[in-house]
């Protein structure tokens, strides 16, 4: 006679040991769009125009790139120059001048005279 029980009866293990274990709440999967954003914000040197980008996803990595403290006078101006106008004006509203690396300035007394 065939033993017809049911896989991960009571004398087998279930056939995916993991398959009813549940993830928590506070472990949220990422995204494909999120691991793309990630990338891309900590390899800023390869951006060079995001014209073609949804204006949602610009805002993403332009926050990343913020949040990460990655953001500088070349990046400003790729975003400035979107095409996207609310990140155009948000852009805009920066002073770009502190994007620019001063620890290689020279101090007044520091001239030969």
């Amino acid at each position: 006679m065939a033993d017809h029980r049911q896989p991960g009866g009571p004398s087998q293990p279930p056939l995916l040991a993991w398959a009813n274990q549940r993830v928590q709440a506070n472990q949220q999967i990422p995204t494909l769009t999120q691991l793309a954003l990630d990338q891309l914000a900590q390899h800023p040197e390869m951006i060079d125009d995001i014209g073609c980008t949804d204006e949602h996803l610009a805002i993403g990595l332009l926050w990343r790139l913020m949040k990460a403290g990655r953001l500088d006078f070349r990046l400003a101006c790729i975003f400035r120059d979107s095409g996207h106008e609310s990140i155009r004006e948000a852009i805009g509203g920066l002073n770009l001048l502190d994007a620019v690396p001063m620890h290689n300035v020279l101090g007044r007394n520091r001239w030969p005279h």
